[in-house]
């Protein structure tokens, strides 16, 4: 039985999502092994159902209170908000030296956006915490590896690092998938890094859970949380990267820091102050 809250409305909602619940009816239902947790299925497909949150893909935001863990609302297909659309990025090929210059000077002055968490610890030399500790040297290799043009380093890398970590999403998948997220995007048409990311995507399946590989795939795909688009954007515009650097940072307890510093080394800038030189 469907518990369906008149009261309850979308205030937001992602493409993936929108998309999911036309085909779904409006149901949802519990994601096998997370019953508790706020992603659900709808049409077989995953989405997230929260009251407040980050804009994505693959979130709902209501504007009513609901128990995400007793009583999840059905939702009204047609009455549905227009879906977000992560924005078109046409173009910021192109400017992929001024990116890295751009995500270089943020690194410089990234203790103003608070205390970084996760594997961004590597931006300001210090050790990342445990359980990803062990696991910093193969961030700096990834990092190195995208400066050096080497997809089949990058793709060592990634291995060691996919799956490692606490969490819903373990602090080496968001790093990874941002890491890949700029790669989609700055280096759209090259078919080694291309091959590259579907092969870690595939390996994601097992090396990490259902719901962390599923974001993982979407970030390879250049569709993610709105503040890493944003953040991308500025910086391939010149622009002032503050704003969406503390709004992508404020995301889960360091899942916005880790994809902070995999978005900084997969758009080939200096991911440590040891490296700069």
């Amino acid at each position: 039985m469907h518990d369906t809250l008149s009261r309850c409305r979308v205030s937001a909602v992602g493409a993936i999502a929108a998309r999911a619940l036309a085909e779904s009816g409006g149901i949802t239902l519990p994601m096998p092994d997370f019953p508790d947790a706020p992603y659900r299925l709808a049409a077989g497909r995953m989405i997230w159902i929260g009251r407040s949150g980050a804009l994505h893909p693959r979130a709902v935001m209501l504007d009513a209170a609901t128990d995400a863990g007793t009583v999840v609302p059905d939702l009204d297909p047609d009455a549905l908000p227009a879906p977000w659309l992560a924005p078109a990025m046409d173009g910021c090929g192109d400017a992929r030296a001024r990116v890295a210059v751009q995500l270089e000077i943020l690194v410089r002055d990234i203790r103003s956006l608070g205390a970084p968490g996760g594997l961004a610890r590597l931006l300001i030399g210090a050790e990342p915490p445990f359980p990803v500790a062990a696991r910093g040297a193969e961030a700096l290799a990834l990092a190195a590896s995208v400066r050096c043009d080497d997809p089949e380093g990058f793709e060592t890398a990634a291995l060691r690092l996919i799956g490692v970590g606490a969490g819903l999403t373990p602090s080496g998948d968001d790093f990874v998938g941002a890491a890949l997220f700029a790669l989609h995007v700055l280096r759209p048409d090259e078919p080694d890094w291309t091959t590259v990311a579907n092969r870690l995507c595939a390996h994601a399946q097992s090396r990490s859970h259902v719901i962390s590989a599923t974001l993982l795939r979407d970030l390879a795909a250049g569709q993610s949380f709105a503040a890493l688009h944003e953040l991308l954007i500025a910086a391939a515009a010149g622009g002032d990267l503050r704003g969406p650097a503390r709004a992508l940072t404020g995301i889960g307890h360091s899942s916005g820091w880790d994809m902070l510093a995999g978005l900084i080394a997969g758009a080939a800038a200096a991911l440590a102050p040891s490296t700069a030189h």
